[in-house]
């Protein structure tokens, strides 16, 4: 059996928090989709409401790490 995947060429998300690598922070109802679509674009443009410097996020407040984020705005 074949298994296809939903996959677009650019991914706009938008995050509550997120750092200057990239790893993002939804808030609210913004965790039920944006993690997904995150992760499904080749390539990812993430509008944050507040850009922190790297290392300010906990490890277990990242819901999207950076390794999927190519452009932080």
């Amino acid at each position: 059996m074949l298994e296809e995947s939903i996959t677009g060429d650019y991914s706009f998300v938008k995050c509550w928090k997120a750092d200057k690598e990239g790893n993002l922070v939804f808030h609210a109802t913004a965790r039920n989709f944006n993690p997904d679509c995150a992760t499904a674009g080749k390539i990812v443009i993430a509008e944050a409401d507040h850009i922190v410097e790297v290392g300010e996020l906990e490890a277990d407040e990242i819901h999207c790490p950076g390794i999927f984020v190519d452009r932080v705005v």
